[in-house]
């Protein structure tokens, strides 16, 4: 037979190989056969004793007692078992345990980025909290828990929570774009707050919140009708007051030409600038001036009653003025106007003084009446004004119905000379061939 294990040649007989000791139980084979299960089983049932005598008389041909294979015991090799396995674990431990918790971490930290990336905060957060003091995983913890809070502003900003919005974003300070959606939640809240003042009617408040919120929604278009109400109220304000040329220089501004009613507020602006314009010139004595203005007016207000109050009455014949400087002895003027022109006259004489002209004595006269005056001696220039029409007073006399002259010496001098007792007669308006002349004085300079 042939030993499976050596490949040795064996008797048939044998039990157990010679050479390595392996049992013989029908499992050998010789050179071309194979024994049946019968012939093993019966092979097993051969004694130990047989065995060892036939391998005693292949190997030991001198008769000398036959040495033992060595069996390996059960204790040495699970002692050995245990020694592999613990030579297992200590590398286990050592060198492949690190390697895969190292692995382990760096899927965890590149899942935590890519939840960062994702802008999934929360989940990035727990991630870098739970691998510790790992690499810079407390700076993306820190940073992840800013994202949290950023989301959270973001969705208070969407929601109009604003208040809330605005701390959480002025606490994330820097954090992506923060500043720029701290600004906005800024605006829209001045925006909100503007527009509830602005339904409510308080526009001047309305207008400061629509101004800080620098463009947000409609707060331009809303801002814009903020300051037309408010112009518009000062207008009124300003008319209400008397105050018709602020109120004129409102509505003829840019701002307010889109004021609504415009050109009636700008008609009855005019009429109010021009009413005050004529009371300010009677005020002043200028009655002829007022009287105009109030004659434009027509029916406005009171204009037709105030028109009539700058007319006066005419005074009395005689002095209406006479400068205390200069005495009235040394010579006599009478004044005689033509008697049948129906004309009353309004003399003005003045002395001269080098280049002044000083006003010394004012005359009225009523028609078919004549004045004296007594002047002392020296060189006069002497104005008259005369009308058929109404009297408004000595600072504009007859208005533009009088006739103003001033009566001429010659053809070359304005200068009258009177000596001193004297007696002069002076006629107006009716001598055919006089001795003086006149030329035509403006009203302003009479």
């Amino acid at each position: 037979m042939i030993c499976k294990k050596c490949g040795s040649s064996i008797p048939e007989t044998a039990n157990y190989c010679p050479i390595c000791g392996e049992p013989m139980r029908g499992d050998m084979t010789d050179t071309g056969t194979v024994g049946n299960t019968e012939d093993s089983e019966r092979a097993e049932i051969t004694t130990q004793n047989d065995a060892d005598r036939a391998e005693n008389t292949i190997n030991n041909p001198m008769g000398q007692a036959p040495k033992k294979k060595p069996v390996l015991k059960k204790t040495e090799l699970l002692i050995g078992i245990i020694l592999g396995a613990v030579a297992v674990c200590v590398i286990f431990t050592s060198v492949l345990l690190p390697k895969i918790s190292e692995q382990r971490r760096i899927g965890r930290y590149n899942q935590g980025a890519e939840y960062l990336e994702q802008g999934e905060y929360a989940q990035a957060r727990e991630v870098f909290l739970s691998l510790g003091e790992y690499e810079d995983a407390p700076v993306l913890a820190v940073y992840a828990e800013k994202g949290v809070a950023y989301t959270a502003a973001k969705e208070d900003m969407a929601q109009g929570e604003l208040e809330s919005a605005i701390d959480s974003f002025e606490r994330l300070s820097g954090f992506k774009d923060s500043e720029e959606l701290l600004k906005e939640c800024r605006r829209a809240l001045q925006y909100e707050k503007g527009k509830a003042l602005f339904e409510t009617e308080e526009y001047e408040a309305a207008a400061e919140a629509l101004e800080a919120a620098e463009g947000y929604g409609d707060s331009e278009t809303l801002l814009e009708k903020c300051r037309l109400f408010l112009m518009r109220q000062e207008i009124l304000d300003a008319m209400d007051g008397g105050d018709y040329a602020r109120a004129l220089s409102l509505l003829e501004s840019d701002e307010g030409e889109s004021m609504e009613n415009r050109e009636e507020l700008i008609d009855e602006c005019q009429k109010g600038v021009k009413y005050a314009e004529a009371e300010e010139a009677l005020a002043t004595g200028l009655n002829y001036t007022a009287y105009m203005l109030f004659q434009e007016l027509g029916s406005y207000r009171d204009a037709k009653s105030r028109a009539e109050a700058c007319v006066l009455p005419k005074p009395s014949t005689g002095e209406t003025y006479h400068n205390t400087a200069y005495g009235t002895s040394g010579c006599s003027l009478k004044i005689n106007p033509n008697s049948n022109d129906g004309n009353c006259t309004y003399f003005k004489i003045y002395a001269v003084s080098g280049s002044d002209e000083i006003l010394v004595s004012c005359v009225f006269i009523n028609s078919g009446a004549t004045a004296t005056v007594k002047l002392p001696a020296g060189t006069y220039v002497l104005k008259t004004a005369n009308s058929t029409g109404a009297w408004y007073g000595e600072k504009e006399m007859f208005g533009s119905n009088g006739v103003y002259q001033r009566l001429k010496s010659s053809d070359t001098s304005d200068h009258f000379t009177l000596e001193r007792y004297g007696d002069y007669i002076l006629t107006l308006r009716n001598a055919d061939k006089g001795n003086v002349g006149s030329q035509r004085e403006d009203r302003d300079d009479f």
